[in-house]
């Protein structure tokens, strides 16, 4: 994978991480805040289940090395993210 590639992955899982802690310092604390992230909680967290049972089996099947196995856990963690701070802007507006 190029670099410019990789830097600008790497700056939209660090803007996503940044919203959502911005996000929950300043209106997690109320009754709808609570809400918006209860809910994307419940979305996205079972998706790093899903995520980490289909590379377990993908490794038990094809062997990954080290360094694939690696990758794609960080991949399906910043993604996972990158989901989650859309669905927080998302509730977030329609609220």
């Amino acid at each position: 994978m190029s670099d410019w590639l990789i830097v600008l992955y790497f700056i939209v899982v660090v803007l996503a991480f940044v919203f959502q802690m911005v996000f929950q310092i300043t209106e997690g604390k109320d009754e709808r805040g609570q809400q918006i992230l209860g809910f994307t909680m419940g979305l996205t967290f079972p998706m790093i289940i899903v995520g980490m049972a289909v590379l377990e089996m993908a490794d038990h099947l094809s062997g990954l090395s080290k360094a694939q196995y690696h990758f794609w856990v960080i991949l399906i963690i910043s993604l996972t993210c990158i989901i989650q701070s859309i669905v927080i802007w998302n509730r977030h507006l329609k609220n």
